[in-house]
């Protein structure tokens, strides 16, 4: 059995229009920002096509998704299957299981960038209150 792993571009989903691939980024805009059937099928032809053009021969990829509803629609499933590649779902709930660092590290990080920005938004919004409170 041979092994050949490799990590694929990650996806940055943005409100508005799609974008080009930028270094190892694969940038898509959806109306709601929102992961769709669409975005990901996009993914699968700009990003998970190539990388099995250049897999080994020997090798069956093996891709690993959560149970978000636009990972199992049936199009998405058999569009990464005619490619050669078998797809397997994590049980809803499991994945902060295979993530301990997102779950860890990355949820905290997040949460203290939140918390920053509100508080700047907070000041922001009293400083200008502060000014034209002043002008008048």
């Amino acid at each position: 059995m041979s092994l050949y792993s490799k990590v694929l571009w990650k996806v940055v989903l943005l409100h508005g229009i799609s974008m080009p691939i930028h270094a190892g980024v694969f940038l898509a805009g959806q109306s709601s920002a929102w992961m769709d059937e669409v975005v990901v099928l996009h993914w699968v032809d700009q990003v998970l096509k190539p990388y099995i053009l250049e897999a080994p021969l020997n090798v069956v990829p093996l891709l690993l998704l959560d149970s978000y509803r636009c990972h199992m629609m049936a199009l998405v499933v058999m569009w990464i299957n005619e490619l050669g590649v078998e797809v397997q779902h994590f049980p809803g709930g499991c994945i902060g299981l295979c993530q301990p660092v997102d779950v860890g590290v990355v949820k905290s990080f997040k949460d203290n960038l939140k918390n920053q920005w509100e508080s700047w938004m907070i000041e922001e919004e009293a400083m200008q209150d502060r000014e034209l409170s002043w002008r008048s």
